[in-house]
């Protein structure tokens, strides 16, 4: 166990009231520790201190389960089940619900399945409504990360709609991210222009066409211009004249 899960595991579960029974499993597992010679001396005063000790230690040697059904007397709820079976029905339980067991300590699902205080082991409505809730958490934080990964490509949230991001959910990180990569590479693509169609290839096996003849107007003759006054005079006067 690490030394941050042993530290937040004697914070919580040390106290004068367990100071006796830890008494016991310390002696049985380390009997010729040197602190010892202290818990020979103590006394309610130092009770809290001392047992906070002997948990620090015994957890380098001893399951932390162990150390909570000693101070039970391995007694068994009504039901007949002790603290280790019932951890193995919680673990049933998280597997059931979708979750993985390694993403919770030996401390995590002891905290699961008994009392805060007086160590009494849930019932199996209690502990379900527990697992419930860790799954809603779950998963509102995965959303919660999709959508910021989401604005991370350049996307609009809106757009994506509540199913769609359910069915993110269910894919790894890198997944996601080539997935929303791909959607705004294909957004940014400018539109295609319509494809303009071909002109039609004549067969050639069919007759050539031959262009159509034009025919060119005959030029217009100048119209014949009106004869002066002057030169009808001229014509009658050749007319009168004797011969």
């Amino acid at each position: 166990m690490k030394f941050t899960e042993k530290n937040d595991f004697t914070v919580r579960h040390q106290g004068a009231q367990h100071f006796h029974k830890d008494l016991e499993t310390f002696k049985k597992h380390f009997p010729h520790h040197a602190l010892n010679t202290q818990l020979a001396k103590a006394n309610q005063f130092s009770f809290a201190r001392l047992d906070s000790q002997m948990l620090f230690i015994l957890l380098d040697k001893v399951p932390a389960s162990d150390i909570l059904n000693a101070r039970l007397d391995l007694k068994k709820c009504a039901d007949d089940i002790t603290l280790g079976a019932k951890i193995a029905e919680i673990k049933d339980l998280i597997i059931e619900s979708g979750l993985n067991t390694d993403d919770f300590t030996e401390d995590q699902l002891i905290q699961i399945a008994t009392g805060p205080e007086d160590g009494r082991l849930k019932t199996d409505e209690e502990i379900q409504y527990i697992i419930d809730n860790i799954v809603k958490n779950k998963v509102d934080q995965r959303f919660e990360e999709l959508k910021s990964m989401i604005v991370a490509a350049g996307l609009n949230i809106a757009d994506f709609s509540e199913e769609e991001i359910k069915q993110m959910a269910s894919g790894s990180d890198e997944d996601v991210r080539d997935l929303l990569d791909t959607i705004a590479q294909n957004l940014a693509k400018p539109e295609k222009s319509e494809a303009k169609t071909p002109p039609v290839q004549p067969d050639p096996l069919d007759p050539p066409v031959l262009p159509k003849q034009v025919k060119t107007p005959a030029p217009k003759q100048p119209a014949k211009a009106a004869p002066k006054a002057d030169d009808k005079k001229k014509g009658s006067n050749k007319k009168s004249s004797p011969k």
